[in-house]
């Protein structure tokens, strides 16, 4: 007689994320010819450590870390500093290009032909400070692939003010997503063609 496996012992997918250390612009140039943004300082930390202590804090619970430019220095970096240890509950894997990018598009190519990537998983930059808690983001992103399995990717984009600080006015996006379904059908950059 064959035993039915529990449902509580239903083996779960391990979320899992991509952090590019590139951001491929040249907004810090020629600062970022020498040090790759993820490792600049804010408050004497590298920015790349606000990125994965953000994800960490949201569950992630294995982060690649890809890298085009200035690889060697990331290496380095989260090898030396011990990241991995002290993000105790997240595996850390720092890949390198192995062909030149100059794109998003270009280092996911990459990280697909590794084969990494076993399921839905969280994308971003690793210059990102955030407190925002993922969990619902992903949970609805979840509900939504249940029923749409063409919904590929879930965006979270959020309202700077006018006002702030953070805002620039070069910065300044266009969205439009539909109200019925919250799909996006429109995002376009200010000054970008």
């Amino acid at each position: 007689m064959v035993k039915q496996p529990d449902s509580d012992l239903a083996q779960q997918s391990v979320l899992q994320a991509v952090v590019l250390a590139d951001s491929f612009a040249q907004a810090f140039r020629p600062v970022s010819y020498q040090v790759p943004k993820a490792l600049m300082p804010l408050v004497n930390v590298p920015m790349i450590e606000y990125t994965l202590e953000f994800l960490a804090a949201s569950g992630v619970q294995e982060i690649f870390v890809f890298c085009c430019a200035h690889a060697e220095q990331v290496i380095s970096y989260v090898r030396d500093s011990q990241l991995e240890l002290r993000l105790a509950s997240v595996r850390l894997h720092v890949l390198a290009a192995k062909s030149p990018c100059f794109s998003a598009g270009d280092a996911l190519r990459e990280v697909e032909a590794l084969g990494v990537i076993t399921s839905d998983f969280v994308l971003c930059h690793a210059d990102v400070v955030s407190n925002l808690e993922l969990g619902s983001v992903i949970a609805a992103h979840k509900a939504r692939r249940e029923s749409d399995r063409d919904a590929v990717m879930t965006t979270v984009l959020r309202r700077v003010p006018a006002g702030s600080r953070s805002h620039r006015a070069e910065d300044a996006t266009l969205v439009a997503t539909s109200g019925e379904t919250g799909r996006l059908l429109l995002y376009e950059q200010a000054g970008k063609s």
